[in-house]
């Protein structure tokens, strides 16, 4: 058996929190999985006071094993929901 990391990069940083000025994370709320896909529904928050993006949408990853075995990213929102968290006022 194999085991190995692959780590693809965050599209943006994410700002601090507008409201307590602290550390913002991708926060996962469930996860979506079928025949050959999987992935999980997110969002973005603050560590601290649980402050949400301010955006009522659910954000997708999803990733599909195809027939020769590579992995494809089929679905990224990541970006969105960074530009979602970092469009706020504040201090950040």
């Amino acid at each position: 058996m194999s085991f190995f990391t692959t780590t693809i990069p965050a599209p943006d940083k994410l700002k601090p929190c507008p409201f307590c000025d602290s550390k913002a994370i991708f926060h996962t709320f469930d996860t979506v999985y079928g025949h050959s896909k999987c992935g999980f529904h997110f969002g973005v928050k603050c560590a601290k006071c649980d402050t949400m993006a301010p955006s009522s949408k659910v954000f997708e990853f999803h990733i599909v094993l195809m027939d020769d075995g590579e992995i494809r990213i089929t679905r990224d929102d990541r970006k969105e929901a960074a530009d979602a968290w970092n469009k706020r006022g504040g201090k950040g």
